[in-house]
């Protein structure tokens, strides 16, 4: 499955959570790589408030 947002932390972070909870991971291995992949992404933020929309 592929998922994408314009950041990918927010909507596509928690549908994340939920395919793997659905896939039998453990909560504190969800929570984990939310953790570890939770970083803004600084270039995508970079060109989003540049953006005029």
């Amino acid at each position: 499955m592929i998922v994408h947002c314009a950041a990918g932390k927010d909507r596509t972070g928690v549908l994340s959570a939920l395919a793997l909870e659905v896939a039998g991971a453990t909560r504190e291995a969800i929570v984990d790589d939310y953790v570890a992949h939770g970083r803004p992404p600084g270039a995508i933020l970079v060109r989003l408030r540049a953006s005029e929309t």
